[in-house]
């Protein structure tokens, strides 16, 4: 049983001045927008880094199209880890 359960959310504890929530999150993410597993790097529920290191609003999911899914999805769970270290 337990190998049915993956790993889907990360978080780093930071300096509750620096961010909104406090915690940055790595999600690792699905979709039908893109075939492989990618990431999100997040600060609280609609706060999302872009690969080029800008927070922006995160829209919901039926708003979102294959740009979004370009600038705010990490390929490798490393680069998403290294993006959210950069923020600290």
């Amino acid at each position: 049983m337990e190998d049915d359960w993956i790993p889907v959310e990360w978080e780093h504890r930071t300096d509750l001045r620096h961010f909104q929530n406090g915690i940055i999150t790595v999600h690792r993410t699905v979709s039908p927008h893109y075939p492989e597993v990618r990431y999100a790097v997040r600060d609280g529920p609609r706060n999302c880094l872009s690969v080029d290191g800008e927070w922006e609003y995160e829209p919901l999911p039926s708003e979102r199209d294959a740009e979004h899914y370009r600038r705010f999805r990490f390929m490798t769970f490393e680069d998403a880890v290294a993006a959210a270290e950069a923020q600290r």
